[in-house]
C-alpha cells in the first residue's frame, strides 16, 4: 500500500492540494501484480474575475496489471510493462470524459557505489469534450545511498501534450527517502515545472507499507 500528499502552485496563482494518492499493489505469482491506484482527493484554488474559486473532490481511480518482462542482469536493466485503465468516477471538475488506457514501459538498473537508475516511458489516450488525444510521458530517476539509511534521489519528467493542444511540460525534482523498519519507507521531495504557458512548483511526501508474502517477485522497477 502506497500513499502520499502533494502541494503545488503556478505562476498565475493556482494552488492545489492532493491528498491520499493511494496505490494498492497485490503480487500474483512471480511475474505479475494487480494494481488499484489514483490521486485520491484534490482541493483546487484558482483566481477568476478577481476572486478565488475553490473546488474539491475525488479524482478518477485506475485499475491495471504489471508484468515483469526481463529480470535485471549484469549488463541489462530489469524491464516491466504496466497496463492501466482510468475510470471516469471522480468529481466533475477532475474526471475524464471516458475510460482512458495507459501503457507504461518501466526499467531499473543497479549501478556501482550504491547508485540505482530507472525510468518510465508512458503512452496514454485521455478523453476530453472533443474526444481522445495522444499523450506521451518520459521520466528518469537516479538515486544513491547517502548516509545511514538515507538515500537521495533526483528525477526529471517530460510530458508531451498534458492536455489537448498544450505545450510540452518539463519538471524536475529532488528529495530523500528512508526505510522504516523492514516493510515500510517514506520520502519527501520538491521541484519545479516549466512550459511556455508558465512555471510552477510542488512539494510532496509519500509513505509505502509492504507485506512480503513471497520472495519470488521483484518490486522494481516501479
Amino acid at each position: 500500500m502506497e500513499s502520499g500528499f502533494g502541494w503545488s502552485g503556478t505562476s498565475d496563482g493556482e494552488r492545489m492540494l492532493t491528498g491520499g494518492s493511494p496505490t494498492l499493489r497485490l503480487g500474483i505469482g512471480h511475474r505479475t501484480e494487480m494494481r488499484i491506484a489514483g490521486d485520491g482527493f484534490r482541493w483546487l484554488s484558482q483566481k477568476s474575475a478577481g476572486a478565488k474559486v475553490r473546488t474539491g473532490g475525488a479524482t478518477d481511480p485506475s485499475v491495471g496489471v504489471k508484468v515483469r518482462l526481463v529480470p535485471e542482469r549484469r549488463r541489462g536493466p530489469a524491464l516491466s510493462a504496466i497496463l492501466m485503465l482510468s475510470l471516469p468516477l471522480g468529481h466533475s471538475r477532475f474526471k475524464s470524459a471516458g475510460v482512458d488506457p495507459t501503457i507504461k514501459l518501466a526499467w531499473c538498473k543497479s549501478l556501482n557505489r550504491g547508485i540505482t537508475a530507472g525510468g518510465n516511458f508512458n503512452v496514454a489516450a485521455p478523453t476530453d469534450g472533443d474526444g481522445r488525444y495522444l499523450q506521451r510521458f518520459v521520466s528518469g530517476q537516479v538515486s544513491r545511498a547517502a548516509w545511514g539509511r538515507w538515500s537521495g534521489f533526483g528525477e526529471a519528467y517530460l510530458v508531451m501534450q498534458p492536455v489537448r493542444r498544450a505545450a510540452t511540460l518539463w519538471a524536475v525534482d529532488a528529495g530523500w527517502s528512508r526505510p522504516v523498519g523492514k516493510e515500510a519507507q517514506f520520502d519527501v521531495s520538491m521541484g519545479q515545472q516549466c512550459s511556455v504557458s508558465g512555471r510552477g512548483w510542488f512539494v510532496s511526501a509519500g509513505f509505502v507499507m509492504r507485506r512480503q508474502i513471497s520472495s519470488g517477485f521483484s518490486n522494481r522497477p516501479q
